[in-house]
């Protein structure tokens, strides 16, 4: 035992376990060294110093051979130090060319947030002229439509008998365009005036809303005997009388587009995620293809020929018009057995104005 622990083989055996560490450090070291002159150089001198380690280990010098290993293990180390040090400092204080890289990266960002800023104004300007232009175009056609409506009527009533089948066929034509063309136009009316007039804005349980809708359409859902499953909706500050008109359009929507014999039925569901209330109206009808639920909500846009379903194809318009007044959405999705559509309303008023609340592409499909 005494015979392996005597000084010289201590002193090779302290001399071995330095040479391998200050070889490991170079070997960490060399990396890092290679791509600058400087460190290279440094790195080969620590080479040399670490050959004659192992040199002086084979002459009998350990003592100093073990020195100088450590030596070159402290040496190995400080360089490592010294370029972490530098590595960070070039990551708080970058080269003058990536500062100037940096300052043109910002500039660039700078300008395209300006474009950005620019189109968004000239958006909001040609969508609030635009509202603008419905609104008065709307307005005034009320004037000769009923003028038209009128004439034809007193056509049809003082000189019906003395016209031919042909006659009374073409001034029947003309009223019935009229009052088509009278829907279109009171509906483009009615979403050229949402967000004009005064927020009413108020905190009130949403159940008064929907069942303000319901008895708006009382004698359909009475004929039709559908069935609509809602349960208790939420108290939410919003101007309620916009979401009567919005659940009023939905209802209408599951109550019409129903195939022949089937009784309607709308299921209402609701849920809070975080600051806002998403609520589902699921229906038994004829569903939205999925290639159309992006376009559904597009003023005129209208999925069926006018003699199966009627309508102005303004209806979902103007619910997603309310609900960009409201700073929430409105999206369909796709489902088996019927339509979906999905509504976001935030639990605390955010009214848009009339000039942000313009029918705009919406986030989540409409």
């Amino acid at each position: 035992m005494n015979a392996l622990l005597s000084p010289p083989l201590m002193s090779a055996l302290l001399a071995a376990i330095c040479w391998l560490l200050a070889g490991f450090g170079l070997a960490r070291v060399w990396p890092l060294a290679w791509p600058r002159h400087r460190e290279r150089v440094v790195c080969c001198a620590l080479l040399i110093a670490l050959g004659l380690a192992v040199v002086l280990i084979g002459s009998g010098w350990k003592m100093a051979a073990a020195t100088m290993t450590i030596v070159v293990l402290l040496a190995a180390l400080a360089m490592m130090r010294q370029w972490r040090r530098e590595v960070t400092s070039n990551a708080v204080d970058p080269s003058p060319a990536a500062q100037d890289h940096l300052r043109q990266e910002l500039l660039l960002h700078e300008a395209s947030e300006k474009r950005l800023r620019n189109a968004l104004q000239q958006y909001k300007r040609s969508a609030a002229d635009f509202e603008q232009f419905a609104y008065a175009a709307s307005h005034d056609l009320q004037t000769p439509l009923h003028n038209i409506e009128g004439f034809a009527r007193l056509l049809d009533q003082r000189y019906g008998e003395t016209l031919d089948s042909d006659a009374r066929s073409f001034v029947a034509q003309i009223r019935q365009g009229v009052q088509q063309t009278q829907k279109l136009v009171d509906a483009l009316l009615q979403l050229s005036r949402i967000g004009r007039r005064d927020a009413r804005i108020e905190m009130r349980p949403l159940d008064e809303a929907f069942a303000q809708a319901r008895e708006q359409l009382a004698s359909e859902i009475a004929q039709l005997d559908a069935q609509i499953i809602v349960p208790e909706l939420p108290v939410i500050e919003a101007d309620h009388a916009l979401l009567a008109q919005l659940f009023q359009n939905l209802i209408a929507n599951a109550l019409k587009y129903q195939p022949a014999g089937r009784v309607p039925r709308l299921a209402v569901r609701a849920r809070a995620e975080r600051d806002e209330w998403h609520f589902t109206f699921t229906d038994n009808g004829i569903g939205i293809p999925a290639e159309q639920v992006d376009h559904v909500f597009a003023p005129f846009h209208r999925l069926h020929a006018q003699a199966d379903y009627s309508g102005t194809g303004m209806g979902l318009a103007i619910c997603r018009k309310i609900a960009a007044y409201h700073d929430g959405e409105i999206w369909a999705e796709p489902h088996d057995g019927g339509a979906q559509i999905h509504l976001l309303l935030p639990t605390r008023a955010r009214p848009q104005g009339a000039a942000a609340n313009s029918a705009g592409p919406q986030q989540r499909g409409s």
